[in-house]
């Protein structure tokens, strides 16, 4: 057999930072053959035992290959095929494909393509991720006539936008036919959450568990993410899935009904700041948008009804746009008519490379938009309201207050 050739590794740590900062950490190999080409160019990225974001690669010999790395607990790793240099590829792509390792040694073999496929010994891990994805396989199937649709749709519609001159009449018919194609694919969306969470409910012990409980976590009510969360063995509440799921919750707990606002400022299209301290004895509605959300910019008439409406007794908005762009922000302010309240631009949720967490909608556990929270005069937040299916439970609240 031909030694395998291995290219230089792309990110290094040094054997004392391991030590340091990963005393839990544990070596593991992946190895195994991939058929189907002789030579090929393998890619992988993990997080490794200190949190950092590793990405290795190597040219197989006769299809045989073999990484090294250090983690601290079950670790997913992404997995690619090439042959000739890396290129970055959609997850649906065949030679894609994701594989748990634990400490020890783990054996991938599979066909470059039908990665997949691709069968892996050495891993309970992936045991149970396996049994996990086989409990969608028929949903899978069901939709995927829909997404195949959708995809052609989309296809057609960019290559049409990219014309000179394009034709408006076959751009509208075809962005109506993806609204419609979308509507199909939500609806077979939320069949998928059901069934994640009866997963979870009967493996406690998975690590399989965290991690999905982590990706839905937005979706899920606050109280059953915490009931869930505490069903789980405490090893896996203590694996970086269930850290993140406790700070997300204890986020959540500090920006809830009951907790008072914390202050901010920022700056609104006329360079003006905004304080939110200078609304105090009102009730204010924070509003978090951006000018590139659909859902945001569909209630705005609605919101604009409920402003006018009770703003003569004491409500105020003041709208935050997230992630925006100046131009963008300040042409949906005008197209809107959104000027009639306070507008300001928050803070890029990403700095030099790191979460920002002086963001204002990081500040207030901001995941979904649009996220509306209502303070009353003493700042204290009475209502919140995470996503766009909530507007009718805003009506109430605020009719509640008014007496209207």
């Amino acid at each position: 057999m031909k030694a395998i050739k291995v290219l230089t590794r792309l990110f290094l740590t040094s054997s004392f930072t391991l030590v340091t900062l990963c005393c839990n950490a544990q070596q593991f190999t992946l190895s195994g053959q991939i058929k189907g080409l002789k030579d090929m160019h393998i890619y992988i990225r993990y997080t490794d035992a200190d949190g950092t974001k590793q990405k290795d690669s190597c040219i197989t010999a006769d299809g045989n290959y073999k990484f090294n790395g250090r983690i601290n607990e079950p670790t997913r790793i992404y997995l690619a095929v090439f042959p000739g240099t890396f290129k970055w590829v959609d997850d649906s792509e065949p030679n894609v494909t994701n594989v748990y390792v634990e400490p020890g040694n783990n054996t991938a073999n599979g066909d470059y393509l039908q990665l997949k496929k691709i069968e892996v010994t050495g891993s309970k891990t992936q045991m149970e991720a396996s049994e996990f994805n086989k409990k969608f396989t028929d949903l899978n199937q069901r939709s995927a006539t829909f997404k195949e649709r959708y995809q052609q749709l989309l296809k057609q519609y960019n290559e049409e936008k990219k014309k000179t001159p394009s034709n408006q009449r076959i751009i509208d018919t075809l962005n109506k036919q993806m609204t419609a194609a979308k509507q199909v694919l939500d609806g077979f969306a939320e069949q998928y959450l059901p069934i994640t969470l009866q997963f979870i409910t009967a493996n406690p012990s998975s690590y399989i568990s965290a991690e999905h409980l982590n990706i839905h976590k937005t979706k899920i009510k606050l109280d059953q993410l915490k009931l869930l969360y505490s069903k789980l063995i405490p090893k896996v509440q203590q694996s970086n899935s269930g850290k993140e799921i406790a700070a997300f919750v204890s986020d959540m707990e500090q920006n809830t009904v009951g907790k008072m606002a914390k202050d901010f400022s920022g700056k609104g299209p006329d360079g003006k700041i905004i304080k939110l301290s200078d609304y105090r004895g009102k009730y204010v509605l924070l509003d978090f948008w951006g000018s590139w959300c659909v859902p945001c910019r569909v209630g705005v008439p609605h919101l604009k009804t409920l402003f006018n409406k009770y703003r003569p007794l004491g409500l105020e908005v003041v709208a935050i746009a997230v992630d925006d762009k100046t131009d963008a922000w300040i042409n949906a302010i005008k197209t809107d008519g959104t000027g009639l309240w306070a507008n300001l631009m928050d803070e890029p949720s990403m700095s030099n490379g790191k979460e920002n967490v002086n963001a204002i909608h990081k500040q207030y556990s901001v995941h979904l938009f649009p996220t509306k929270l209502l303070i009353d005069q003493k700042g204290v937040i009475v209502a919140r309201y995470d996503g766009s299916d909530s507007a009718g439970n805003l009506d109430k609240k605020l009719a509640d207050l008014f007496g209207k």
